[in-house]
């Protein structure tokens, strides 16, 4: 133990400028997410997060000038010295403000009250201020000496309450983190908050009445290389929690996205649904009611015409009431888990099979402990749904056959049919918008996926759609 003691005192220096360093390296992520994402996130804590990235700059430039200075000290003029021992001092009362005034917005942004405290941190800023000011025209200490009255007063009566305020408003938000993000995030939230109380604990006890008592910290013995020792692991704990948490923007903004991508989804399931209608079954009625009108004038005249004409009119409206309980199961999608989502695709092919005369043969092969994330499972239930609705719809099929296989690394959905192919123009794919085949929606949700999908068209043999989903592992 001795041993390791005389090792941390022999390279204290470097640790103090490992933990600048540190400092200043927290500053600057902090800075780099502020600006990434202050337009584009809804957290309360991006709206102050400049505060707390002004407070590691500061204190980080703060420790690096407390060891220079001296450095350099037999370089420079007294007087140079000492404007730069107390541009350092000033530079860690303003970081120990932004401290404080970081976790006092956070706070009342939180709790829409205790306005106060805003207010406070001016007061307590001004309150420093005016100690330095009355030690320095009194002339009690020597300069060395005001300059550590001038630390520890800034510790006291700015770091000591800001640590405290930035703890509640961090445990704040670990609450609110705790339902949608990782627990490793709230873990991070938690460790920041122990570190910031940890280093509470090193405040020293300022010289009251401008007392020469030497300056003692207020839970520590008289040992500066523990406390020195304490603050290097809140400081680098501090850093590393705060740029951990920093992930939380990235996380919001990939559901951001996701969220835009779902919504893009389902407005083309919409439009696509609506279009089906008025140019499917909206355009059948119509035509199936001015069909209905003629056949009525043909009763009195011809009624076997009459009756004709009628059961064909009732054969399209058979056709039509398939199409609308397409369109119901395309707007159902039953809770898929892993335990029943291939059970549920074959109910999905049970239920298009029940409404066509066609025969639909359904076959899966599923790697044992294998597990398709949810995402996967819904976007596959609709394409599935879709291809089936458009098989049955437009390829004047004998047969189709569905393939869903599960495997350790990707996931194929194969659907085929002997019909008479996808019609569409030389210059657009099957599966973009405009051929009137439904496939764009598909091909979106593959695309989401990261996923191929291979449309095999010939007017021969009919379609054949694969589509190939890989598995995260």
């Amino acid at each position: 133990m001795q041993g390791l003691f005389s090792f941390f005192s022999q390279n204290l220096i470097l640790m103090e400028f490992s933990v600048g360093l540190v400092f200043i390296m927290m500053g600057l992520i902090i800075a780099l997410q502020y600006l990434q994402y202050r337009r584009l996130s809804e957290l309360q804590i991006i709206r102050y997060l400049w505060l707390l990235s002004l407070y590691g700059l500061l204190n980080g430039f703060a420790k690096w000038a407390q060891l220079f200075i001296p450095l350099q000290s037999q370089y420079l003029s007294p007087a140079v010295v000492n404007g730069l021992q107390a541009l350092q001092v000033l530079l860690h009362a303003i970081g120990f403000a932004c401290l404080y005034l970081f976790g006092a917005e956070l706070i009342i942004d939180t709790f829409g009250k205790f306005r106060t405290l805003r207010w406070s941190s001016l007061f307590l800023f001004l309150l420093w201020v005016s100690i330095m000011g009355l030690a320095y025209a009194g002339q009690i200490y020597d300069f060395q000496a005001w300059v550590q009255v001038g630390l520890v007063w800034g510790q006291f009566l700015l770091s000591l309450p800001g640590s405290i305020l930035v703890s509640l408003a961090l445990t704040t938000q670990a609450r609110d983190f705790q339902r949608g993000y990782p627990r490793t995030l709230v873990r991070c939230i938690y460790g920041a908050v122990a570190a910031f109380s940890l280093s509470a604990l090193t405040v020293p006890i300022p010289p009251l009445f401008f007392s020469r008592a030497p300056f003692q910290p207020l839970f520590w013995p008289d040992d500066s290389l523990a406390v020195a020792l304490t603050r290097m692991v809140s400081g680098l704990g501090i850093t590393y929690f705060l740029t951990c948490v920093m992930q939380v923007f990235s996380l919001e903004n990939t559901r951001r996205l996701e969220e835009a991508r779902r919504v893009q989804l389902l407005l083309g399931e919409r439009v696509r649904i609506s279009r089906d209608l008025h140019d499917g079954v909206i355009q059948s009625l119509y035509g199936i009611g001015l069909s209905l009108e003629a056949a009525a004038n043909l009763i009195p005249g011809t009624p076997e015409e009459a009756r004709r004409q009628i059961d064909h009119l009732v054969r399209r409206l058979d056709e039509t009431i398939n199409n609308i309980r397409y369109y119901i199961m395309d707007l159902t999608v039953p809770e898929l888990t892993e335990n029943n989502f291939v059970n549920q695709v074959g109910r999905l092919v049970d239920d298009f099979r029940t409404g066509s005369t066609i025969p639909i043969l359904y076959q899966h092969s599923v790697e044992e402990g294998v597990q398709v994330p949810p995402p996967v499972r819904s976007h596959l239930y609709s394409i599935l749904r879709e291809a089936l609705s458009n098989a049955l719809k437009h390829a004047n099929a004998g047969q189709i056959q569905v393939s869903l296989l599960i495997g350790s690394e990707k996931v194929d959905l194969i659907v085929r049919d002997d019909g008479i192919g996808i019609s569409c123009p030389s210059h657009a794919p099957p599966f973009s918008s405009g051929n009137g085949y439904g496939l764009a929606n598909t091909y979106q949700r593959v695309a989401s996926m990261q996923g191929t999908m291979n449309i095999r068209n010939n007017p021969d043999s009919g379609v054949s759609v694969h589509v190939s989903i890989p598995l995260a592992r």
